[in-house]
């Protein structure tokens, strides 16, 4: 798999047509980072990216997405009392922070992994003209599975509506890429957790989620990273 920079020289802002060409998997290239296809493309354009600024100096991201009484969600969420989901807010900061991956220039397929808090302050309703996005990049891991974490914030008309910390994003690249033969691999069983923060559970183990062998060939080359643990 390529570099996302191979297919892509960035740019500090992106048009909707842009945006639809990187849902089609247009501009980061084969099997790298990709917005969803409308109508769960929950941008219309991006007006700021760049890798030094923001809270944290590593990366910030504005984007916008104008407001439409006609969209789908209010017809249904709720009839009487039409309101934007809150996990479609909450969705459209993972793509931001996706999209800001392959921007930057790492290859994978993007997954959200999970989300530290969230707090909503207010409603986006028909009445609403325009939802500006701001996502801070905080942390990033370049490598096998390359790793985001941002925090976000959402304005409904200048109205501060969501709080988002600590959202995670992976770009998983294909176990071809780190493994030639998968043949070659230890034969003793192996359970990868991937580390993604969160709440406790009654044992006080943090919210992970655990890849067994099939899903993840090349858990045994990742074992010692401080994003994994192997309990093979």
């Amino acid at each position: 798999m390529q570099d996302a920079h191979f297919f892509h020289t960035p740019k500090p802002s992106y048009s909707k047509a842009e945006l639809l060409s990187a849902a089609q998997g247009s501009s980061f290239g084969p099997g790298n980072a990709r917005l969803p296809a409308p109508p769960l493309l929950m941008l219309d354009r991006i007006t700021e990216i760049n890798l030094d600024g923001g809270q944290f100096g590593r990366g910030r991201i504005v984007a916008e997405l104008d407001i439409n009484p006609e969209m789908w969600f209010f017809k249904c969420h709720f009839p009487g009392d039409p309101i934007m989901p809150g996990c479609l807010g909450l969705d459209a900061l993972w793509q931001i922070v996706g999209y800001w991956m392959g921007w930057s220039g790492s290859p994978g397929k993007g997954r959200a992994l999970g989300v530290g808090e969230v707090k909503f302050q207010g409603d986006i309703t028909p009445k609403n003209k325009l939802v500006r996005y701001e996502v801070d990049i905080h942390r990033i891991r370049r490598g096998a599975l390359a790793l985001g974490v941002a925090n976000g914030r959402s304005y409904a008309d200048g109205k501060l509506v969501y709080i988002v910390k600590d959202m995670k994003v992976g770009l998983i690249r294909p176990a071809v890429d780190i493994v030639e033969d998968p043949k070659n691999l230890p034969s003793r069983r192996h359970t990868v957790e991937i580390i993604v923060g969160g709440a406790k559970d009654e044992r006080g183990r943090s919210d992970m989620h655990l890849l067994e062998p099939a899903a993840c060939p090349f858990a045994p080359l990742l074992a010692d990273s401080p994003l994994f643990r192997s309990n093979g």
